[in-house]
């Protein structure tokens, strides 16, 4: 399963509407402010994981468990 990366307009917009400040956001994935600034400015990209990471602290995606094989 992927995930689609989005834009920094995305990122901000999807956090103004969570209610939350950069700071926060960038606690919550766990980066420094200045990384979450980036992306929102579009100076750098965000990663998937980091992305995915936000929608499913924020409660905007589910967590799939991976199914795991028996050894």
């Amino acid at each position: 399963m992927t995930i689609d990366i989005p834009d920094s307009e995305m990122i901000k917009q999807t956090r103004i509407k969570a209610g939350f400040s950069q700071s926060q956001c960038a606690e919550l994935v766990h980066v420094n402010l200045r990384s979450w600034q980036r992306w929102e400015s579009g100076d750098r990209q965000i990663s998937g994981a980091a992305w995915e990471l936000f929608l499913i602290k924020i409660g905007k995606r589910k967590v799939h468990n991976a199914t795991r094989k028996k050894v």
